[in-house]
């Protein structure tokens, strides 16, 4: 059975909906939706890689998000020759909203958000991954989603640590490009993603899932591409991924579109250095509260992720048993007294002095000076 469906869809979780799903399912275990944007390249070791898995019914929903390469055409013969049921939704880009319009049109009970570069070993990686699942799922109880281990294209020390790091299972390593696999239900219990994030749908997706439940470790590795890391370079990638993360930790999300030229465009330096120039105007025109609860916002942001300290300190002293003996030692002793409010408070203070002199030696924020980036308006409305 194969269809093409144009346009937009909102996932609908009504309990109505969802009963009528389960009983209708068409027979499939697994709905896998794969968000699309010109991943031509991308389409023919994962074609080979969906036709080959074996002992699980599969559907598969690809939601494409505008592409301008050959990616629907080969998605339209591919929705030909498959032995699965293959889906093609076209929509608008944006891809929380791809993730959401891909999985309103899954019939099956189990929904994998999986990325169009993602790679595996084995013919029964999904089977199991599925079985392993239900199994975790009826031990734990609740809410519970599963992710895989990450593995990247690559054996640099960097790129063994970013994959050391997502196996860790907590809070701040779960993202999209190791998968999302969770029962259709809970993910209309979470209210799908978050449509109106233009990026880091997949982190506000797994916060809740942490909020109400709690993530699993799948069996298995999803191996991806460092081709974000490469063109960018490493340094400026983890950066700007760090800062994406503390601006919407700090919950100013109108704050986020300045740096997204850079992030969504790899190797686009000019719209990196514009966007901080913008990012710098748009703080300053926030109201006083706003304004000082943005700094406090990232301040609690960041002792979220202060674990991370010791355990990349540990990778650059000697590796992974390194990094998770510093860890060790850090949470029993020190993790109470770093997630306290008045740590958060002076942090708050820190990261306000941070942000300001890296901003005098920043050519690309008012030419240096921090003046031109509060006009008369702007400081009457802070006032």
């Amino acid at each position: 059975m194969h269809q093409a469906l144009q346009g937009s869809f909102p996932p609908s979780c009504s309990l109505s909906t969802v009963q009528v799903l389960s009983f209708s399912h068409a027979m499939m275990d697994l709905s896998v939706i794969i968000p699309v944007y010109n991943e031509q390249q991308c389409f023919p070791a994962l074609f080979q890689l969906l036709e080959s898995q074996q002992g699980i019914r599969l559907q598969l929903i690809f939601s494409d998000g505008g592409s301008t390469d050959a990616s629907f055409r080969l998605l339209e013969d591919y929705q030909q020759a498959s032995h699965h049921q293959v889906i093609l939704v076209a929509g608008l880009p944006g891809r929380g909203r791809q993730l959401n319009g891909g999985a309103a049109q899954a019939t099956a009970n189990i929904l994998l958000f999986l990325h169009a570069d993602s790679s595996w070993q084995g013919r029964d990686f999904l089977a199991n991954a599925v079985a392993d699942f239900f199994r975790q799922r009826q031990r734990q109880g609740g809410l519970v989603a599963g992710h895989f281990p990450l593995r990247f294209d690559c054996s640099a020390r960097v790129y063994r640590y970013l994959a050391a790091k997502a196996k860790l299972n907590c809070s701040g390593t779960v993202f999209g490009d190791q998968g999302m696999l969770l029962m259709r239900t809970d993910w209309c219990q979470l209210g799908g993603f978050d449509e109106q994030l233009p990026v880091l749908e997949d982190v506000a997706l797994a916060e809740k899932v942490w909020q109400r439940g709690t993530w699993l470790l799948l069996p298995g590795e999803l191996e991806t591409s460092h081709r974000r890391y490469r063109q960018d370079g490493v340094l400026r990638r983890l950066v700007d991924n760090a800062l994406l993360l503390l601006v919407h930790g700090a919950g100013e999300r109108s704050l986020l579109p300045p740096f997204l030229a850079g992030y969504v465009s790899p190797g686009d330096t000019a719209g990196l250095r514009a966007g901080w120039g913008e990012f710098f105007r748009r703080l300053h025109r926030l109201p006083l509260l706003r304004y000082l609860d943005f700094w406090y916002g990232c301040a609690s942001t960041l002792v979220r992720y202060v674990w991370l300290i010791p355990y990349a300190l540990g990778w650059l002293i000697g590796g992974e048993v390194v990094a998770g003996f510093l860890l060790s030692l850090y949470r029993p002793r020190l993790e109470k007294w770093i997630q306290s409010r008045p740590f958060a408070l002076t942090l708050s203070l820190l990261c306000w002095l941070f942000f300001y002199l890296f901003c005098l030696f920043r050519s690309d924020c008012g030419n240096g000076q921090l003046a031109p980036l509060m006009t008369p308006e702007d400081q009457r409305r802070r006032s």
